[in-house]
């Protein structure tokens, strides 16, 4: 089975992954924080197969969180979820360390589907911002730059 810790400042959110996850054979619901450095400490303690993390907390602080995530537990894999992101976001989430990028509003079976990916060391993304149909199938906020 595999554990995952949430990190997300609404308790309700904790629970009804709980539930959700309580619902599966493949994974179980280990801890859940409310704040960034509980996060961390959860990862320190229990070394979770996933981490979902909320966008909300802000990028910086984000980043800096994944990369502590991976030093202190190289096994776990972090998803970020979040209601709105920019493709410019997704990337550096990416280059972060970040595994999957989730919308909040995303069915319960695609949540599962991008957990289940980033246990076999894929990346996941999906429309969390754009029309539903577009045609790259991935953030379209703006256009990406050479560079990006």
């Amino acid at each position: 089975m595999i554990s995952v810790c949430s990190c997300d400042p609404q308790p309700i959110i904790h629970q009804g992954l709980a539930t959700l996850l309580g619902g599966t054979s493949e994974f179980e619901f280990a801890d859940s924080s409310l704040t960034l450095e509980g996060a961390i400490s959860q990862v320190d303690a229990l070394h979770p197969g996933i981490v979902l993390i909320d966008r909300s907390f802000g990028m910086h602080a984000l980043a800096e969180c994944i990369m502590t995530v991976h030093r202190c537990s190289p096994t776990s894999e972090v998803v970020v979820w979040a209601a709105n992101i920019s493709d410019v976001e997704s990337f550096r989430l990416f280059q972060s360390g970040t595994r999957g990028v989730v919308r909040k509003t995303a069915e319960v079976s695609s949540i599962l589907d991008c957990f289940r990916a980033v246990t076999r060391k894929q990346l996941w993304t999906e429309n969390v911002v754009a029309e539903e149909h577009s045609l790259l199938g991935r953030p379209r906020s703006r256009p990406l730059t050479p560079r990006e």
